[in-house]
This record gives C-alpha cells, sequence and structure tokens, in this order.
C-alpha cells in the first residue's frame, strides 16, 4: 500500500539519503542511530497540532456545504496535521489531500453526497515493503533497514526488523457465498492495510504472527481474526442488521434510510430469487407489512393481486393496483380500467378473468431491489396514480472492476396439491336412480340399481381429475454479466423460463435480455439506459373461464376419455340411458387437447437519461422512456365428434391489442449542507402519453381442421377495432430537511393533468408532509448501548387515482332505430350526457410510526398506523328511464375507509461459533369500510351462476363487496312441513321439497326476499402477514418462508355445483346427502334436479389459511473446490414449494378469487386454476 508522508518526515528522509550518499559507513551508522532519530522525530512531532480524520471531514462540510458520508470504522485512527484545513483549491481537491496519505478513495453519489470508501488493493504485495510505514496512524516514519540498503547496497541483516508475513485469502458474502470487492482489511494498531479485488482476494504483509486483522465492509459486521500461524487465511463476513445507512429508492431518487420519514419497506434481490416465479410480484407474498398479495390463479404466467394497505375503489380493472415503477418508467399495465355499474354489477357465469401478472415480462433475476411505498408522504410524489401504493423496481447496475459472470439454473416438477374426493361410477349410478326415484315418487322406497344391473359393482369408472391434470415441468436458465471501468460500467444479461401447466394443454414461456449502461463522459457528464426485451408465449386454455378447470370434477366419471379405437370419446350411451347422465359437459379431455387459447406478447421497455452536474450540489437529469407491449391472441375451436356430443362448425377468433407509453421527465436535485443543516430537494417535469390500439376479428365455417386460419372460415362473425389516447402533465417537488441529524421534515407536492377529466377539473394537487424525529440523538438516550436506532415518523397527505376509462365525461352519440311513416329508419340519438364535473378519486392518508433497532442491529422492529379516507369514488350512477339517454352516468358517488396496524421485525437470533440463525416476519390488520355513496343505497355484486343471483353487496358501514346472504337452519323433513315454507323470491327455486334447507324468514311475513338476507361475513382478512427463518452453518443453509391470512370468507361454487343432480358430486355430499329413511344425514339436500338455487350462507367457508411456500436446503461449496474449477462461488440447492397449506377450506385452494379484477364482486371461487405444489433443484455459479 502506498503511503504518502507528511511534510516534516518527507523532508527527514530527504535530508538522510543525500547525507547517506555513496558512504556505506555512514549509512550503517544512520541505520544503527534509529532510537535517535526516533527521538528527535517525536519532538518535531510535538511541535505539530493534530487533528483527527473524522474531526477534518466534519470542517470539511461544514465548509463547503457538502454532504460526506463514511463508516467510522473506515477513518477510525487516522490523524493529520491541522494545517490541511488551509490547504487551497477545490473541494474534491482538498479532499483527495486529506485522504491520500492514508489511501482512502471518495465516491460522488447521485444525490451529490461524497462516500468515502476504504483503499484499494495492492497491484503487488512487495510495493509494501518499499514503502514507508506508519507506527501508528499520523506519525512520522522511520528509515528502516531496507532504505538503507537502497542507499548503499549493502545487507540490512545488522538491524533487521522481524520479517514481515504475507497473508492472502478470499472475503466472501456469509449468506450467498459471493466474494465481496473492496472489504477493508488493515492490521490493527497501524495503517498497514488493503482492500480486495473483484473476486473478493486480497495479499497482505503484517509484521509478525501475533498480528490481528480487521476485516470492515459497509452492510456487513466487521471480523478481527489474530494471523497465528495462518498464511491463507479467508473470511466469511455476516451482513449487519444495522441499516441505517442503507440507501434506499424513493420517488426520483434515493435516500438514506435513517432520514426516511414515510412508510417504505425494502425487499432484497436475495429475497426475490428465493421463489421459483415468473413474476417478482409473486415473490413478495408475506415479504412486506400491509402488502396483501393473493395468487388469484394458479395457470402459468397467471394473475396476481397486489395490495397495499385495503382496498380504495369500487372501479375494477387496476383501479385496485398499485402503480409500478421500473427502473423510472410507470408500467402501462394498469392504466385505463373501466368502472363498474351501480346498482347491479351484471350477470355472469363466473367468467372474471384475471389477465397475466404486470411484472411477468421482466425477469426476476435482473431485479436488484424492490421497494413498497405505502404512505401519503412516500408516495405523493407520485400524485394521481398513488392512491394504491407505488412499487419501485430498480434492476442491476454494473460496477466497476472485473467482469463478474453468474449463471443460475433450476428445474422442478410440478404436481395437484391436492384432489377433492368424488363419487366412482357406482356411486354415481346409486346417486342418480336416487334422484330419479325420489324426484318422481316424492319420497317413496328408492329403486334398487343393483338389482338391475348387478356389473357395476366391478366399474370404478373414470377419475377426470388425474386425467386432466399432470405432473409438469418447470425451468430457468439465466446468464448475466457485470463489470466496467470507471468511466463505463455494464450489465447484461439473458434468460428463459419455461413452466408447463399442471393442467393438460397449458404452458407459458417468456426469453428476455436486457442490458444496463454508465458512461461517464466527464467528472459532470454522464449518461446511460436500461433496456430491457422479452417475448412471452402461451397457451391459456381459459383457465380462468368458469367451464374449463371448475367442470374438471362435475364431469361424470361414466363418461369415458376414449373410446375403443382409441379416438375421444363423447357420453356414454352403452351402459344405461345417456339421458341419465346429462351432466352437461363433453369430453373436457379432449377439449383441452384439441382446443388452442395461444397468446404471443412481445415487449421493450427502455429508459435513456443524461445527468449534469450544474454546479455543487446541484444537478440536472434528463430522462425519455418507453414501454410498447403487443399482444397476439389466437383462439380455436375445432370441428369434432365423439358419441352423440358433436360441434360441425370451426370457429377462429384473433386479438392483436398493443399499447404505447411514453415518458419525458426533467429533474433537477439540489443536496447541500449548512453546518448543523442539510437539505435534499427535488424539482421536477413529466409529460406522459399512453395510447392503446386494439383490432380483431372472428370467422367460423371451415369443414376441417387443417383450414385453422382466419381467412379459410366462410362466414365471419365479429369485427372490431379502435384506439385510445390519454395523457399527463405533471409538475413535482420534494424537500427533505433534516436538522442535527435528528429533527426530519419531508413536503411533496405534485401537481397533475389529466386527459381524462373534464375541463373543470382536469388538474388536480397532491400535497403531503412528513416529520421525523430520532431520539436516538439525544442525549439522554444516546448513552444508552441497547439502542441503536429510535426514531418516531409522522405523515399526512393526498394521492389521487386516475384509472378509469377515457373520456367518461363526455356526451356519446350512438346508433338507434326510428320509424318514419311505414319503414325503420336508423340514425344516432345521445348514448351518454356529459360530465364535466368529474374529479378525481382522492385519498387522505395519515400514517403515524416507529423505527426501532436494538444491540447492533440484532432485533429491529417497525410500527405503522394508518388512517385513509378515499372520497369522490367514481361509477356509474342510474338516471331515470324517461331521460332517453342509458340508463347511467358516470359521477363521484362516495366514500371509502381503510384503518390498520402494521408490525414488521427481523431479528438474529443466535451467532456464534459459525451458526447463525435469523427470523423476519410481518403482521398486519385492515378494516374496510363504506362510509358513503351519495344518493346510491347499494351496489349488488354480479349474479352467480346456478343461483341466479348476488351474494356480494357494497353499502353503508359494510366492507366493500361483503356477503349478504339468507341464513340456513335446518332442513325440511316432510312434505306437509314443506308445503307451509315461505314463498321464494330470490334465487332459482321455485318451491321447498323435503331434504331442503330452511331459509330464515328475519321479518316472519312468510316471504323469503331480499329483506331476508344478512350480513354474514366479508371477503378480506381480519390479519394477514409472513414469516421466514434461516438456519446457516458454515455453507449450509436452511430457509423456511411462510405467510397467511385469518378471517375472511370464500363462497364455494364448486362445492355448489357438486350438489346440483347434473353434475357429479363431491364425495362428502354423497356421504352426507339427505335420506328419507337417515335424518341424521342432513348436510346435503335431497338429489333433484336444479337444486339447490337459493343463494344460502352454507356455501361460504372460512377461508385462513397458512401456506409454508418455500423450504429451501442450500450448501455453498467450499474454496478449496471452487479454486479448483476456477469458480468464484458456486452453491447448489433443493426447494420444495407450497407443499404444505393448512386450513378448513374444503376446496382446492382457499388463496384464489375467481373476480380477481372486480371488489365489489369479490371472495367467489368458482374453479379457479389451482395453485400447484413444485419440487425444484438449482444451482448458482460467480465466476
Amino acid at each position: 500500500m502506498k503511503h504518502i508522508v507528511p511534510k516534516m518526515g518527507s523532508c527527514a528522509l530527504v535530508v538522510g539519503v543525500l547525507l547517506a550518499g555513496p558512504y556505506p559507513v555512514l549509512s550503517q551508522t544512520l541505520a544503527m542511530t534509529r532510537p535517535v532519530v526516533a527521538q528527535r522525530t517525536a519532538v518535531v512531532q510535538a511541535s505539530i497540532t493534530l487533528r483527527s480524520l473524522k474531526d477534518v471531514l466534519n470542517e470539511l462540510k461544514v465548509r463547503h456545504k457538502v454532504d460526506i458520508l463514511f463508516e467510522d470504522r473506515t477513518i477510525a485512527g487516522y490523524t493529520l496535521p491541522v494545517s490541511v484545513l488551509s490547504e487551497r483549491g477545490s473541494f474534491e481537491t482538498v479532499l483527495s489531500r486529506v485522504l491520500e496519505p492514508f489511501s482512502l478513495r471518495y465516491k460522488r453519489t447521485k444525490d451529490g453526497a461524497y462516500l468515502i470508501l476504504a483503499p484499494k488493493p495492492l497491484k503487488k504485495t512487495a510495493q509494501a515493503s518499499l514503502t514507508p510505514q506508519f507506527t501508528t496512524p499520523g506519525t512520522l516514519p522511520q528509515i528502516t533497514p531496507v532504505m538503507a540498503q537502497l542507499s548503499t547496497g549493502a545487507p540490512a541483516e545488522e538491524t533487521a526488523q522481524p520479517q514481515d508475513v504475507t497473508v492472502r485469502g478470499r472475503v466472501t458474502d456469509g449468506e450467498r457465498g459471493e466474494g465481496l470487492p473492496g472489504v477493508s482489511i488493515t492490521v490493527k494498531g497501524t495503517s498497514r492495510g488493503t482492500t480486495t479485488d473483484a473476486n473478493g482476494n486480497y495479499q497482505l504483509a503484517v509484521p509478525t504472527e501475533n498480528s490481528t486483522l480487521v476485516f470492515s465492509y459497509i452492510g456487513y459486521e466487521p471480523q478481527e481474526i489474530v494471523v497465528g500461524k495462518q498464511t491463507n487465511l479467508s473470511v466469511v463476513l455476516k451482513s449487519s442488521n444495522a441499516t441505517l445507512n442503507e440507501v434506499v429508492v424513493v420517488g426520483y431518487g434515493t435516500q438514506n434510510k435513517r432520514d426516511i420519514t414515510g412508510a417504505v419497506a425494502s425487499v432484497s434481490a436475495q429475497q426475490i430469487k428465493a421463489v421459483p416465479v415468473i413474476g417478482a410480484d409473486q415473490a413478495l407474498q408475506g415479504r412486506v407489512s400491509g402488502v396483501q398479495v393473493v395468487q388469484t390463479s394458479g395457470a402459468p404466467g397467471g394473475a396476481v393481486q397486489v395490495r397495499v394497505r385495503g382496498v380504495n375503489s369500487t372501479a375494477g380493472g387496476g383501479a385496485n393496483q398499485p402503480l409500478y415503477v421500473v427502473d423510472g418508467i410507470p408500467l402501462a399495465w394498469n392504466e385505463g380500467a373501466n368502472t363498474l355499474s351501480v346498482g347491479n354489477e351484471g350477470s355472469t357465469g363466473g367468467s372474471g378473468s384475471n389477465g397475466a401478472s404486470p411484472l411477468a415480462s421482466i425477469n426476476p433475476n435482473d431485479i436488484e431491489s424492490i421497494e413498497v411505498l405505502k404512505d401519503a408522504s412516500a408516495t405523493a410524489i407520485y400524485g394521481s396514480r398513488a392512491a394504491n401504493g407505488v412499487v419501485l423496481i430498480t434492476t442491476k447496475s454494473g460496477k466497476a472492476g472485473k467482469t463478474q459472470i453468474s449463471v443460475d439454473a433450476y428445474y422442478g416438477v410440478q404436481s395437484l396439491r391436492r384432489k377433492i374426493p368424488m363419487t366412482n361410477a357406482r356411486e354415481r349410478l346409486s346417486y342418480v336412480f336416487e334422484h330419479r326415484r325420489n324426484a318422481a315418487t316424492r319420497g317413496n322406497e328408492v329403486f334398487d340399481i343393483w338389482a338391475v344391473n348387478p356389473y357395476l359393482y366391478d366399474y370404478e369408472g373414470t377419475d377426470w381429475q388425474s386425467e386432466m391434470f399432470r405432473q409438469a415441468a418447470m425451468q430457468n436458465y439465466s446468464i448475466s454479466a457485470t463489470g466496467g471501468t470507471e468511466k463505463l460500467q455494464f450489465a447484461v444479461s439473458g434468460d428463459y423460463f419455461n413452466q408447463q401447466g399442471i393442467l393438460l394443454n397449458t404452458y407459458a414461456k417468456r426469453y428476455s435480455t436486457r442490458i444496463n449502461l454508465d458512461v461517464k463522459a466527464t467528472d459532470k457528464l454522464k449518461f446511460g439506459t436500461r433496456t430491457a426485451l422479452s417475448l412471452q408465449q402461451g397457451n391459456g386454455q381459459d383457465t380462468d373461464e368458469f367451464f374449463q378447470s371448475q367442470l374438471a370434477y362435475p364431469q361424470s366419471p361414466l363418461s369415458p376419455v376414449y373410446d375403443s379405437n382409441g379416438n375421444f370419446a363423447g357420453r356414454p350411451n352403452n351402459i344405461i340411458n345417456s339421458n341419465l347422465f346429462s351432466d352437461g359437459g363433453s369430453n373436457q379431455v379432449a377439449n383441452l387437447m384439441q382446443r388452442k387459447r395461444l397468446y404471443e406478447r412481445y415487449r421493450i421497455i427502455s429508459n435513456l437519461y443524461g445527468e449534469y452536474e450544474l454546479t455543487k450540489g446541484l444537478t440536472f437529469r434528463s430522462s425519455f422512456g418507453i414501454d410498447y407491449l403487443f399482444n397476439e391472441l389466437n383462439s380455436t375451436n375445432p370441428v369434432w365428434q365423439r358419441g352423440i356430443d358433436v360441434n360441425n362448425v370451426q370457429s377462429v377468433f384473433i386479438s392483436q391489442p398493443k399499447t404505447f407509453n411514453w415518458l419525458a421527465d426533467q429533474i433537477l436535485t439540489f443536496n447541500r449542507s449548512f453546518g448543523e443543516h442539510t437539505l435534499n430537494a427535488v424539482a421536477g417535469f413529466s409529460a406522459q402519453q399512453f395510447t392503446q390500439r386494439t383490432m380483431g376479428a372472428s370467422a367460423q365455417g371451415a369443414p376441417s381442421n387443417v383450414l385453422d386460419q382466419l381467412g379459410n372460415q366462410p362466414t365471419p362473425t365479429l369485427a372490431f377495432g379502435g384506439e385510445t389516447p390519454s395523457a399527463l402533465v405533471s409538475q413535482f417537488v420534494r424537500a427533505n430537511y433534516s436538522f442535527r441529524d435528528k429533527y426530519l421534515f419531508t413536503g411533496t407536492v405534485r401537481r397533475d393533468g389529466s386527459s381524462r377529466f373534464g375541463s373543470n377539473y382536469k388538474y388536480g394537487i397532491f400535497p403531503s408532509f412528513s416529520l421525523g424525529w430520532r431520539l436516538s440523538e439525544e442525549p439522554f438516550l444516546k448513552k444508552v448501548a441497547a439502542i441503536q436506532e429510535l426514531k418516531l415518523r409522522a405523515s399526512y397527505g393526498s394521492t389521487g387515482n386516475q384509472n378509469i376509462g377515457d373520456f367518461l365525461y363526455a356526451a356519446l352519440m350512438g346508433g338507434a332505430n326510428t320509424v318514419w311513416g311505414n319503414s325503420v329508419a336508423t340514425g344516432l340519438a345521445p348514448g351518454r350526457f356529459e360530465n364535466q364535473d368529474i374529479q378525481w378519486e382522492r385519498n387522505n392518508q395519515l400514517d403515524v410510526g416507529l423505527d426501532l433497532s436494538l444491540w447492533s442491529g440484532r432485533l429491529n422492529l417497525t410500527v405503522d398506523y394508518y388512517d385513509k379516507l378515499t372520497t369522490g369514488l367514481l361509477g356509474s350512477a342510474p338516471l331515470s328511464v324517461i331521460s332517453g339517454v342509458g340508463n347511467a352516468y358516470t359521477t363521484n358517488i362516495g366514500k371509502i375507509r381503510n384503518r390498520g396496524v402494521e408490525f414488521g421485525l427481523n431479528a438474529t437470533v443466535f451467532d456464534k461459533n459459525g451458526f447463525r440463525w435469523t427470523l423476519d416476519g410481518n403482521i398486519a390488520t385492515n378494516q374496510n369500510r363504506v362510509e358513503s355513496l351519495g344518493n346510491l343505497p347499494f351496489i349488488n355484486g354480479a349474479v352467480v351462476w346456478r343461483t341466479n343471483s348476488y351474494i356480494n353487496r357494497t353499502q353503508v358501514g359494510q366492507p366493500i363487496g361483503g356477503f349478504y346472504v339468507p341464513v340456513e337452519s335446518g332442513q325440511y323433513q316432510t312434505w306437509a312441513e314443506a308445503a307451509d315454507a315461505p314463498t321464494i323470491r330470490i334465487g332459482a327455486q321455485p318451491y321447498f321439497t323435503p331434504g331442503d334447507f330452511k331459509p330464515v324468514d328475519q321479518n316472519g311475513d312468510k316471504i323469503i326476499n331480499d329483506d331476508d338476507r344478512v350480513w354474514y361475513g366479508s371477503p378480506f382478512p381480519d390479519f394477514f402477514g409472513g414469516f421466514g427463518s434461516t438456519w446457516s452453518y458454515k455453507g449450509l443453509s436452511l430457509n423456511v418462508v411462510a405467510n397467511f391470512q385469518h378471517g375472511n370468507l370464500l363462497w364455494n361454487q364448486p362445492r355448489l355445483q357438486s350438489e346440483v343432480f347434473e353434475q357429479n358430486a363431491w364425495r362428502v355430499s354423497y356421504e352426507n346427502r339427505w335420506k328419507p329413511w337417515d335424518p341424521q344425514a342432513t348436510t346435503v339436500p335431497v338429489p333433484r334436479a336444479n337444486n339447490p338455487l337459493l343463494p344460502s350462507s352454507r356455501f361460504l367457508e372460512d377461508a385462513s389459511f397458512l401456506r409454508i411456500r418455500t423450504i429451501t436446503l442450500g450448501y455453498d461449496l467450499p474454496r478449496v473446490l471452487t479454486d479448483r474449477a476456477k469458480l468464484n462461488r458456486a452453491r447448489v440447492y433443493v426447494q420444495a414449494n407450497n407443499f404444505f397449506t393448512f386450513t378448513r377450506y374444503t376446496g382446492w385452494d382457499p388463496e384464489v378469487n375467481s373476480f380477481g379484477s372486480s371488489v365489489t364482486t369479490n371472495g367467489i371461487d368458482i374453479g379457479a386454476y389451482p395453485i400447484a405444489k413444485s419440487f425444484t433443484v438449482g444451482l448458482s455459479l460467480g465466476f
């Protein structure tokens, strides 16, 4: 390591060398009189005023009004003459002179601060022995025997010091096993030291075997190790929980975690990679307090529902999803959602398509970190799009140094987590004849089918779940490279993901590549790009539609999959009578294998930026980004004939929706310190345009499946197309102020102008402010050794929601017919009134929080209380029929409140003798309540199939989409009792018979109608969260991650279906059906056509669950093996995913919502694609 000697020491050396000259005797004399020289230099030293390096840096910070960041251990023990503060020159010149004697470095951060770094590694260790060494930091050097030898050419053994010991080794991360570049390694008590290279390797000459090496690195716990007899000393550093200086990404910049006054949660790259998923949003499950992540579909690439602090809007689509921002680009996925109708939402057989994951196009291995912004202080800078929180995704950047290559791969096998026990063929026949007999004879003796057909005793029939579901492979291969120079850094990657679905002929594939570049053109100018391209392909098979996976188990076991010729079979017509098996469906295996629901999605997300330092502390950044998404959907229903089932007409549907989103940002960043005051400010202008184009057509009629293109179909049935643009123009400013590093203030305001609103309310202003108090910096707490950090936070502010349809404020004209004389004329008529007074949905939120860190970061706790009130709910209010203009218009209709408490904790439970145990967990509550619906009495949810009635209602005083159903109590046992039953005026059930359940007549009027419904429960959990635990010993580690929710109900439509005669029955329904001869069997009503048809509390089940999401056992190969293979690191692991789910819910999975995009129709399982369990084997290599 090179050490520049202070001035007086330099003079002494020069004089000594000149005096020695060519005279060996004088040289030896100087060597032997070394103690005398030491005494004299000590006298000279006493006349110099010294100050610690820390004091000097703090003085420079005040003088030059800049922010200088450092760790105490990086500069500990260093002193230098106070005269250095009299040096002339720019700040950076003076700072370089101050740091140079200690080989320290600095780096300018994005926000204008200066970060002090440990010394760089030596190129040649031998140079260290030719360099004067400080015996203590800041003292003058002594003339060593080596210097004497250089002067005279004579050996220096006569006055030789103890021989140096060369120590080599590698420093690695304790969790990932990766080499750590730039680790500071010093000999305790001296200024000797070095840093690790790009691979974590180091080499250092130490004075004696008794020397102690100190290893330190930002974000890791320091270690001290006595050298002893070791010449090869490798060290594993453990991640430090002391994250006060951790830099966290916030909107349009970064902040130190200790300075944040809002509610911001971070998820690391390691946590994201820990779960084998196509989208990083799935990896958020159970990781962040207050963020509920529900995988609404188990289909490959299926949708994920992310809710930050509850549901704020009655609108559908993306109106309740957070804003996703990838490297500064807001994704277009959640734009342009339509509002729902007010009154009845509409009738559906259970479509409820959930779409695709918004992050499915992004390779999780490319992500460096995810920050979730939750309160108004953190989100207000995104204004009208931040009512539901903001998810910031930052991808990996290059680093100067040797190119690092990483290879990650895993392969897994998926399977159905659980099968629903169903009736077999014998039980189905018994059920059928029992139904027929009961329906025809009104409870007379049941017909004995087995006496007529004894051969059916041996007929097991078809297990349709086993036929339709399969074991399916899942694999991922990713390669990346990072590196560069001080002028150019790069990060490039490529990825291939392939997930075969557990439902036949379903799959999802992704091909992606990324290039991130940063170029430092001059000391003031830099520019770069973040660009990613992806292609997704798959076959969806209508997996989110009602009839597909839902019919996997109601189909009759009497129906075979294949006929005697090996072709797909239809319904049987040779056992008894096909009319007895009217299960309403043809061969579902054939449907899955023959039908096509293909899709391709091409996506480009790119952001170009340039940044220029205008003056010290003031930086201008300009960026332009795009998000282009092109979809192609191709659906084909072929010609087929299977037994008595036939389809003679082929149909083809093609759709090509495209979205193009561009964004231009111009941002000024200011960062200065004034004595005890620090100010960081951001001001900017943003312009964005979002354009959606749709085009599609369908046709039918080709007689052969060979002719499967749209143009081969002779009969067009549909053609459509259109373009919908929208724009957003914004100005924003945020200021962060700190006094004495303990009193904190943040103020933010954003003004948005949106084309989605009328002229009266086209612009909205969204302000927020927050306060922070670091009590741990107060004198009365600073002496408490156990408390490392204690901060109180409070914030209040406003954000908005503009996720509505375009031009809803405008009047529309539509086609209409009228009669002129004796003929019908076609013309135009008003279709919708204009409403220029449509306003933003506005979310006003209060947050009070606490951050606590104890025992040097071994225990960290975060607590938040929030209260959100959303006003101006957007919806459709009814119009009088005499208006002549439709039946509804869009307006602001009401208010919704969400209140809750969040707890987040992480702890190092044990860390000794190579064994480490860490825990993390979070839990949150949220109470959702409708405060107002304006003049509307309620909003009913969608009609549920079979009951012909709604089960959800949104009403003042209740949660959105609460369950509002009749309650059942007991069963009718006789015809006389059934004849005296109330009249039914809800649902599709015409009358009651023995075996039917009794609905409670709440008001005793002998009529069962909406007045007899009761509020039965909520689709939202009372509390939810997750936890994880990691045990590690040397290279071996075991990690467990779980998530849970409690208190919500789920409507079990498949169970209702199984109790209807036309469908096959669940075994529990069959065994507990009502029997006239067995009054004890009272779980299921009598088998009878079209029964049950009354919406009932009986089908609402507790959907609480605890799911062990991942269990990972990993091993980091030791250095002796990786060195032989020329690897920097190597890790192998096995992982079990979703193997254990503890729940009372009787369906496939409690974590579903078939109407994922809707909140007024919520908590309904209509047979969604089940979430699979999987077992994977993985490998991670570093070169």
